[in-house]
């Protein structure tokens, strides 16, 4: 992904409850050039409806 963070880190991030724009502060990705924004969109998208068990 972007700025050295992983699928792994967003999804552990997430998990502790941080939305896109702590991610962001937290890891720089989505602070840049914003080519990592759709994917890490997308997962946290995919990750909000695994956690509602869709």
């Amino acid at each position: 992904m972007c700025s050295g963070t992983t699928r792994a880190k967003v999804r552990l991030l997430f998990e502790q409850g941080l939305d896109a724009e702590a991610i962001s502060r937290r890891t720089g990705a989505l602070s840049g050039c914003g080519g990592c924004e759709w994917e890490i969109a997308d997962m946290l998208k995919a990750l909000t409806a695994e956690k509602a068990g869709h």
